[in-house]
């Protein structure tokens, strides 16, 4: 695979005492439990202390690890009896607070991407509240997310994230964890050595619009569509609203367009929608800047407010997000899905003829009036080697992870 560079996202929720209910010495005494120094009723205070414990976790196995702190906090705020090695100054009053930085690395774009940064996200409480998801009796419940510094060692990437699955050991082991459809694995990509260009963007947008419904979403949960930003880019995005190019072709991709054309004129046994879906390619293909497709992969503003990322996004940091599947601790699942990720960079970073075959190829598969099964996408892009992995998990969505909002709490792990 071409090289590049990965950032992982990770959402789970993180468990914290409920003053309300009484509780005798449990039998797993993985945080919060075993801990009576930080019992609070105030929302930020617990939010904090659960970053703090998952921080705590990652600093004592190693890693280079970093979290947002208050430096005027107060004697009850968790921030208050942090003794991180190093602090870096970040606007205000704010912190990055860091742990093991001899071991850090130094290609990030901003400093929190060279460590395993421990923040929350705050929407998943929301959505938790507004759908109603039962959470797991006996605790409240507050987000986190761990992002991973920036990952470019192949060999990490090769070996199946060997730091990663350390990692999200040790929280299992030592943190009471409970995922839902809210908690989304969001995988970053970007070229080697630079921010990511507006021919190699597009490019993949394209290929990932083609390969979402027959492809990408077989690969993940159902009950991820019911999450908040993973809206569908070829059904919910501007693009698929209103697929008409933004200018006329033009030479960045017109090789792409005259292949597809020239394939659609032998192509016999078209589905239905191939019209629209052949605008739609056309209109990824026509945009001239990061900017302006990142804007068209929202989903539409209505009213004057923000529509929000849809399942493929661009971000301010020159990559490109992909976040359709659901959280997990199985790291063989997150790094097939690095996998697909990373191989999908390579067809887009691919020479122009070679990429404008493959571009026509998955176009050919995905028009066809007879579905094709996802496994004949993945042998498309050559990832046949992946599929034992993801067909064990799509059997665990009829078993195990049937209901991803099950108000079970990860088990430790051996």
């Amino acid at each position: 695979m071409s090289p590049c560079r990965i950032g992982i996202e990770l959402e789970f929720m993180v468990a914290f005492h409920d003053l309300e209910i009484k509780r005798s010495k449990p039998k797993d005494d993985r945080w919060p439990d075993g801990r009576t120094l930080l019992v609070s009723e105030n929302d930020i205070y617990g939010n904090k202390a659960c970053q703090k414990a998952v921080c705590a976790v990652l600093a004592s196995i190693g890693l280079p690890t970093a979290r947002i702190g208050d430096a005027d906090a107060v004697v009850d705020d968790p921030d208050h009896s942090d003794l991180p090695d190093k602090v870096v100054a970040v606007g205000g009053k704010r912190q990055l607070r860091i742990w093991n930085p001899v071991s850090a690395g130094t290609g990030g774009k901003e400093e929190q991407f060279n460590y395993w940064f421990v923040t929350h996200e705050a929407s998943i409480v929301s959505a938790v509240n507004e759908r109603a998801i039962t959470v797991p009796a006996g605790y409240r419940w507050y987000s986190a997310e761990i992002t991973s510094p920036i990952l470019a060692d192949q060999e990490e990437l090769d070996g199946g994230l060997p730091t990663l699955r350390k990692a999200l050991a040790s929280i299992q082991n030592d943190v009471k964890v409970w995922l839902n459809s809210e908690c989304g694995l969001h995988i970053h990509v970007s070229p080697l050595d630079a921010e990511l260009d507006i021919v190699v963007a597009r490019r993949l947008a394209a290929l990932v619009f083609l390969l979402e419904r027959p492809l990408l979403l077989q690969l993940c949960h159902a009950g991820r569509s019911k999450a908040a930003h993973a809206r569908l880019i070829s059904s919910d995005s501007d693009i698929a609203k209103n697929p008409a190019p933004s200018v006329g072709l033009s030479a960045p991709y017109l090789e792409e367009v005259i292949e597809l054309r020239r394939m659609l004129d032998k192509a016999k046994g078209r589905c239905e929608d191939e019209q629209r879906t052949f605008q739609a390619v056309c209109s990824i293909l026509s945009e001239h800047d990061c900017k302006s497709l990142g804007e068209r992969l929202r989903v539409p503003k209505a009213g004057g407010g923000d529509g929000g990322k849809c399942t493929l996004a661009t971000s301010k940091f020159g990559t490109l997000e992909f976040r359709y599947p659901e959280s997990s601790f199985d790291v063989d699942y997150i790094s097939c899905w690095v996998n697909v990720v990373r191989r999908l960079f390579a067809i887009a970073a691919a020479p122009d003829a070679e990429y404008a075959a493959k571009l026509c190829e998955i176009y050919e598969l995905a028009t066809r009036d007879v579905r094709m099964g996802w496994i004949n996408f993945a042998t498309a892009i050559g990832l046949d080697d992946q599929a034992s992995v993801f067909k064990k998990r799509i059997k665990r969505y009829d078993g195990d992870l049937k209901d991803l909002d099950k108000p079970t709490i990860l088990p430790r792990v051996g």
